[in-house]
């Protein structure tokens, strides 16, 4: 009898490795089925990632651009539409020798609250000339932090180039002098 019970468990043994082995297959199948996937997002998001560095080398060919002879008159206001991560506002310009401020505001055109506003000041007062930035004026509540650290990068008189870059959170404001 012991060699029947024996033989009997055996099926039943190897039945229960069978069905253990089909089902590290199918979840084995499912894995590499979920790799494939996942390997094609990740190609996905290369593919993106490329092309926003190849459009941050490139010339906006929707760039509203002015030039020395064709200048943009003081005070402007112009409609850049929609400026979004990671987009970069430059804007070239010269200061008077003998300017007191200038100023640069973006503003949200539908509500007209002002996302950021830069003003150099000149003959301020201070130790050195400073730049003022501020962000987030929202009506009703009024304006963030000002923020003067670093001094003015846009001395009086030279030409300078300012780029503002938009991130998910925040402007990222450099100057120049060109």
């Amino acid at each position: 009898m012991n060699s029947q019970a024996s033989t009997e468990q055996r099926p039943q043994s190897n039945k229960s490795i069978l069905d253990e082995i089909k089902k590290l297959k199918e979840s084995l199948n499912s894995l590499t089925s979920q790799m494939a996937d996942q390997s094609k997002v990740v190609q996905q998001l290369k593919q993106e990632v490329n092309v926003l560095k190849q459009n941050k080398n490139e010339p906006d060919t929707n760039c509203k651009q002015f030039s020395p002879e064709n200048p943009l008159r003081i005070p402007a206001s112009i409609n850049i539409g929609g400026f979004q991560p990671p987009q970069v506002l430059s804007i070239q310009g010269q200061v008077p020798h003998d300017a007191i401020q200038f100023s640069v505001a973006l503003k949200n055109a539908s509500s007209g609250n002002s996302m950021l506003h830069i003003n150099p000041r000149y003959n301020s007062g201070f130790v050195q000339d400073q730049a003022a930035l501020r962000t987030d004026f929202t009506t009703g509540f009024g304006w963030g932090p000002e923020e003067t650290s670093g001094g003015n990068p846009f001395p009086a008189g030279q030409p300078f180039r300012m780029d503002i870059e938009c991130g998910s959170d925040c402007y990222m404001v450099s100057g120049y002098v060109t």
